[in-house]
């Protein structure tokens, strides 16, 4: 399927939702360094707040579903990556730093830059 050209509005909404996606995958950084310290409160608190930051943004929005669903054919990607937040939202009852880092890192992050490398292919591309 050849991806349709995006209106400028969908392009805005995209650079922005780029941004957010490299500004978490900063914090996401901060969140190891305090797991990696033992600071477990500090690394949950910032991985909430980052994790919340996408609710307005889960599967049931009308726009990520027209862009990533009917333009880009990227269904399964972006449910995958929501699958991975809801996972990453159980990191922080995890019982120990050493099991919410490997968590973070292992399950989490690649998934993460994945669809963050999606997105801005899909955006580049347009």
């Amino acid at each position: 399927m050849t991806p349709m050209a995006l209106e400028q509005a969908e392009q805005e909404f995209l650079k922005q939702y780029l941004g957010y996606l490299e500004t978490v995958e900063e914090g996401v950084a901060s969140v190891a360094y305090f797991y990696r310290e033992g600071l477990d409160e500090n690394g949950d608190r910032l991985l909430r707040q980052m994790l919340d930051g996408f609710s307005p943004l889960a599967g049931g929005n009308a726009t990520m579903s027209h862009l990533f669903v009917h333009k880009a054919d990227r269904s399964g990607e972006m449910d995958a990556f929501h699958q991975a937040l809801e996972n990453a939202m159980t990191i922080p009852d995890m019982d120990s730093s050493r099991w919410k880092l490997s968590a973070l890192t292992t399950n989490f992050l690649p998934g993460f830059q994945r669809w963050r490398l999606i997105v801005d292919h899909f955006y580049r591309n347009q």
